[in-house]
């Protein structure tokens, strides 16, 4: 069995730059990775007792768990595991404003009703004009997918026009651009 602290188990080398494990670590904080015969309960969870913790196996996000006793019970057995504490990710884009339009845009109501991003490296997100109307992504990209996504958006009509880009998950998102399709009037 081999058990480590993720932060012990890859200093600022490559030791594996083509196994894409080193992505399944980074992306839960204070975690503990295990690689061997396959488990169904992660210990040496002490320092995380009583935390809400994400646990990801065999590549695949397996949700949350409570540590409860320095360990979690796993949904299905796994030889590769992570765990440790969900990091959420946030984009809010600034007040959209429009070039040609009188005042920038500002006092006119605003609607985004399609989003095109330009992503690398990417697997899950949720988009939306607020935290509340969010629409999950995460059917439309395949495992690390780079390119455009073209999303339609839950968009509502009103003033500021900003978009809000959310990953609550351990997958890797990279934002290179956002191209909003705009409606001006309302």
């Amino acid at each position: 069995m081999a058990l480590y602290p993720a932060d012990d188990l890859f200093p600022a080398n490559d030791l594996y730059p083509e196994s894409g494990f080193l992505d399944q670590v980074v992306r839960l904080d204070s975690s503990v990775v295990y690689q061997g015969t396959s488990i169904s309960t992660m210990t040496g969870l002490g320092h995380l007792e009583g935390q809400t913790v994400g646990v990801y196996a065999d590549g695949e996000y397996r949700g949350t768990s409570v540590v409860s006793g320095g360990q979690v019970v796993l949904s299905a057995p796994a030889s590769t595991v992570v765990v440790g504490l969900p990091v959420v990710a946030l984009i809010k884009t600034l007040p959209l404003l429009l070039i040609g339009v009188p005042a920038s845009g500002i006092p006119f109501k605003k609607q985004i009703s399609r989003v095109t991003l330009r992503l690398d490296d990417s697997r899950y997100l949720k988009l939306g004009p607020s935290l509340d109307n969010m629409e999950e992504n995460a059917q439309d990209l395949d495992r690390n997918d780079s390119g455009l996504l073209d999303i339609v958006s839950p968009s509502t009509w009103n003033r500021e026009s900003q978009l809000f880009i959310l990953v609550d998950t351990p997958y890797p998102l990279t934002v290179q651009s956002i191209m909003p399709e705009v409606a001006v009037g309302g």
